[in-house]
């Protein structure tokens, strides 16, 4: 096999891709090695590197001057990270500059056929760069280049077209593409004064269909359903996205909540829905849903919410993820593998809730409620009687067998009168937000009824204004680890 595989490499390199994926198919059924991982990363990285002298425009060739010395590490998730980390903080802010061009094109040089990603790009070169990419010279036609020219250029789409779909045929659904191109008004596009044109843009990603896998062996999905979540909701598909293979994000608001908040149809009035549509999807795990007011209210509406990507969740574990909600990768999968016992149906975390910022965390009455967050994902299973807890035939899953990680606070090592958790736990950011995110979930659950159901509830979530704390509540300092895209954030300050 390794011969096959040699062999698929070296016919990659020179730029015969078809007889190379040709090699992988006849392999494909063969044990999965950690050689043949690499050796078809390998493939992939050769398909899609960059020729950057294809670059015509010298202002444009002077913003990319990227050594790609390694075309694996150049494609590498640590190393588009940033890239993404950047990009997002220009659309939250939105302030564009030759940065964000660039942390753009890097971003798509990851996932190349990630049509939000590419239409943005666009966009960004044509109005703070320079859409003069390429020649017309045919050994061009892989390049990223070319790929982004097909974007604003018809004449030149339909002149490469047949090569395109040559060389693309078997990596992904590149009819599909064009199809796609072919139904946009792209020049009505690049009037747009801002990246907001993509909320009329159905999201699509045409991302490796074929060669192209990631996180052999993971079983985890996760479900998130968000509304005006973009301080968080960023920083959360940074971290957890190496850990699933597939997300699923619901983006809509229940009936309730402030309408001066939301748009009409029930959705983020803030930028959280180009975050997630942007993130560069190299492996096409994000499913992102549009699904806007709910039919539902009270505790009704988010079971709605949340059944939208219970409907669809394929592994063998889900995690429920709220936008605002972290965990440490091996705390995470050390986690999923307790699910390794088939009698295991939910997994019970303690929750660290930072009190107004990361130095402060809160505990008592409603900050004691451990959260069950993970689920075995089981056929049928849908949320009915309770929007915290799944169920099958009537029967919860947190009531089958539940494994609960208990919550011990323990003095902090590292500084004088702090403390940390002493196991698996939660980083929950619901209550280090801003004044106005605070009061917008405040006035939320009291428009439910909570006021009156959920008495001590609503008092706690109060405290938050006013300081007056339940007497059973108390304020610690932090001294434990947290996340660095949390530290890094709290440094954005956005």
């Amino acid at each position: 096999m390794l011969e096959f595989l040699q062999n698929s490499y070296a016919l990659s390199k020179n730029q015969n891709y078809g007889e190379a994926l040709h090699y992988f198919n006849n392999i494909s059924d063969y044990d999965v090695t950690e050689k043949f991982l690499e050796y078809k990363e390998n493939l992939v990285s050769s398909i899609c590197q960059i020729t950057l002298s294809s670059f015509r425009s010298d202002s444009l060739k002077s913003l990319l001057s990227i050594e790609v010395q390694d075309a694996r590490s150049s494609l590498s998730y640590e190393d588009v990270r940033p890239n993404y980390r950047s990009l997002s903080i220009a659309i939250k802010e939105v302030e564009y500059n030759s940065g964000t061009i660039l942390s753009a094109i890097k971003c798509s040089l990851y996932s190349p056929f990630q049509l939000d990603l590419l239409l943005a790009t666009c966009w960004l070169l044509n109005n703070k760069g320079n859409l003069d990419l390429c020649t017309d010279n045919s050994e061009n036609l892989h390049s990223f280049s070319t790929i982004l020219r097909t974007i604003y250029d018809k004449p030149f789409r339909a002149a490469v077209y047949g090569s395109l779909v040559r060389i693309y045929e078997e990596i992904f659904d590149v009819k599909s593409f064009f199809k796609e191109l072919e139904l946009l008004e792209v020049d009505k596009i690049f009037e747009y004064p801002d990246l907001d044109f993509l909320y009329d843009i159905p999201s699509k990603n045409y991302t490796y269909n074929n060669i192209c896998e990631s996180n052999i062996g993971q079983s985890l999905s996760i479900g998130t359903i968000f509304l005006n979540e973009q301080k968080y909701i960023s920083l959360s598909l940074e971290q957890h996205y190496p850990l699933c293979i597939q997300w699923t994000l619901v983006e809509g608001a229940c009936q309730g909540y402030p309408p001066r908040k939301v748009t009409k149809n029930g959705l983020s009035l803030d930028r959280s829905q180009l975050l997630v549509r942007l993130f560069p999807d190299r492996y096409k795990k994000i499913n992102y849903i549009k699904h806007g007011w709910t039919k539902s209210d009270g505790e009704d509406a988010k079971s709605e919410l949340r059944n939208r990507y219970m409907s669809v969740s394929y592994g063998s574990v889900l995690l429920v993820l709220d936008a605002d909600e972290f965990y440490f990768p091996d705390d995470l999968l050390a986690v999923k593998r307790k699910f390794d016992d088939p009698s295991i149906s939910s997994v019970t975390l303690p929750q660290v809730h930072f009190w107004k910022d990361l130095q402060k965390f809160i505990t008592g009455e409603y900050y004691d409620i451990s959260h069950t967050r993970f689920f075995r994902l089981i056929p049928g299973a849908a949320y009915v009687q309770n929007h915290n807890f799944p169920e099958v035939n009537g029967i919860l899953l947190n009531k089958i067998n539940n494994v609960k990680i208990k919550r011990t606070i323990i003095r902090s090592s590292l500084l004088e009168n702090t403390f940390e958790y002493n196991d698996y736990c939660c980083f929950h950011m619901g209550f280090a937000k801003d004044f106005d995110d605070m009061r917008d979930k405040s006035d939320y659950y009291i428009n439910r009824g909570e006021a009156d159901t959920r008495r001590s509830t609503t008092k706690s979530r109060s405290a938050w204004f006013d300081d007056d704390l339940p007497d059973k509540c108390i304020v610690r300092t932090w001294g434990g680890s947290i996340p660095v895209c949390l530290i890094e954030e709290s440094g954005d300050n956005k």
